[in-house]
């Protein structure tokens, strides 16, 4: 077959042609990319923090620019609790120079309030007048109180921290912990499965100096289980505190740790009251006096939260550790384990896990108990009968036009009722279409200012946690409604009943 050079000749041309018009656009991909990866003017001399606890974090940084003036920064913060809250906050120079030095004041007090243990995750993103910006990388920290010089020991898989004592007396505590976890464990059925910290003060203005103000004043202990953190007042190695306040916040860590599933408080709270190896008197005769005046609270009232007064969280407190004592002698140690361990199954319920393992509901487990201490037991619809029920008087009507007036008036309410139906409808439909248009703006928005991914679900550091339905963290009071904590020597344990 016969070649025309002229021919070949072309079609080399245009090959050559085509391959670099394929090969530029690469070229220029790839010269852009070098830019961006090599940086910009823009770098980062300093950046530092200081935490001024409890009540502000300071953020600061200093940035030089080669090319240009800086003209703005923004630092993007997440609290992290296991879940994550994120903010941002745009920092102006007071004068635009291509040297600055910018810092944010974060104000930690009330609903941003950050109790210790708290990771704090941030970083800066600097913009300058040519429109280029840096990005820092982020950087993460503890919250710590730094009002005291705090010494830590280390065993297993818990650390003890206290303050203005010796290593002996962290020893003890070191000692205390240990013992605790493992008898705590055995009660349970399940131990550790992290670690854990206990922060230990040795006065009650120190420790109520590290909480929220929107804790209540008659708190004496507290736990934070997505923290894993607890903190309790202990004045020295014959303080009653080591065998009530310590059992009682590390019942709560080890219990949720297993837990997946939401807890009612009185179950909560009463199991970690039963681990203590001390209750004080009062307790006690709170929950006689209540048994005398027939006024024990109903758990419905004391599922998802606890009274805000203090003798009645009292009482809320004594009846939830009686009736954990009562499960424990009536069913025994291994079922009330097997009914822990069942809340480490996500998707149920608890009243789930009470009928699968003790074989009955949250009502009837009270009835039975009521039953046993002489109480007015519940109704069908789960509320306390305090005495008979008098009969409801009938009323019949002879008139003739009734069935014709109960069919027109029964018309009247079915076409009200489907105009009511109808409405709701309609204005749900139009609300939903609002909020997706408002969530695809607030989406759009995030992407073009958040460089590093930083959603969360976590509604804020010191606000309500609603993992479970009731209030977190853990509280327990001090012994009695309003007394302070004692100090007495050992001796005067008291068994479980």
């Amino acid at each position: 077959m016969h070649r025309c050079p002229h021919l070949r000749a072309s079609f080399i041309f245009y090959c050559l042609l085509i391959s670099i018009a394929l090969f530029l656009p690469y070229q220029h991909a790839y010269a852009t990319s070098t830019v961006n990866m090599t940086g910009s003017a823009i770098t980062v001399t300093q950046e530092s923090t200081a935490l001024h606890y409890p009540g502000s974090i300071d953020f600061q940084l200093d940035a030089h620019d080669t090319a240009s003036t800086i003209t703005q920064a923004i630092v993007y913060l997440k609290y992290n609790q296991d879940m994550s809250f994120s903010e941002q906050h745009t920092v102006q120079p007071a004068t635009v120079a291509t040297t600055i030095a910018l810092s944010w004041h974060e104000n930690t007090n009330n609903n941003q309030f950050n109790p210790v243990g708290t990771q704090i995750s941030y970083y800066w993103m600097v913009l300058d007048s040519a429109g280029s910006s840096y990005t820092s990388a982020i950087q993460t920290f503890k919250v710590v109180d730094t009002r005291f010089q705090w010494q830590q020991l280390a065993q297993g898989m818990f650390r003890v921290h206290w303050y203005g004592q010796d290593t002996t007396f962290g020893q003890m505590l070191l000692t205390q912990v240990a013992g605790h976890i493992q008898r705590i464990s055995q009660t349970l059925g399940v131990g550790l499965q992290q670690p854990i910290d206990i922060w230990v003060y040795s006065s009650a203005n120190d420790f109520h100096g590290s909480l929220s103000p929107l804790v209540h004043e008659w708190v004496g202990g507290i736990a934070f289980p997505t923290l894993k953190q607890a903190e309790i007042v202990v004045n020295g190695p014959y303080d009653d505190t080591l065998r009530r306040d310590m059992p009682h916040e590390l019942t709560h860590l080890i219990f949720h740790q297993q837990a997946h599933t939401p807890i009612p408080l009185w179950f909560d709270e009463g199991l970690a009251v039963y681990n203590q190896l001390y209750h004080e008197p009062d307790m006690l005769n709170a929950y006689k006096q209540a048994l005398n005046s027939h006024s024990l609270l109903a758990l419905q009232d004391i599922t998802s939260s606890f009274p805000t007064n203090s003798n009645a969280a009292y009482l809320a407190y004594a009846q939830s550790w009686q009736l954990l004592d009562y499960m424990y002698r009536t069913f025994g140690q291994q079922k009330m384990a097997a009914l822990i361990k069942s809340t480490g199954q996500p998707g149920k319920i608890f009243n789930q896990d009470l009928q699968q393992t003790l074989g009955l509901n949250s009502n009837q487990l009270e009835n039975q108990w009521l039953r046993t201490i002489d109480q007015p037991q519940l109704a069908n619809g789960g509320t306390q009968v305090q005495g008979p029920t008098l009969p409801v008087p009938v009323i019949t009507l002879n008139d003739p036009l009734q069935p014709y007036l109960f069919t027109a008036g029964g018309l009247l309410i079915a076409i009200a009722l489907f105009g009511c139906v109808s409405f709701l409808l309609t204005n749900a439909q139009r609300r939903k279409n609002m909020l997706a248009y408002q969530q695809t703006v607030k989406t759009a928005q995030r992407s073009m200012t958040a460089p590093h991914s930083l959603t969360s679900t976590y509604p804020g550091p010191g606000k309500a946690y609603t993992e479970y339905p009731y209030q977190y963290p853990y509280q327990y009071p001090y012994p009695g409604p309003n007394s302070p904590s004692t100090n007495n020597p050992p001796g005067s344990q008291e068994p479980h009943g």
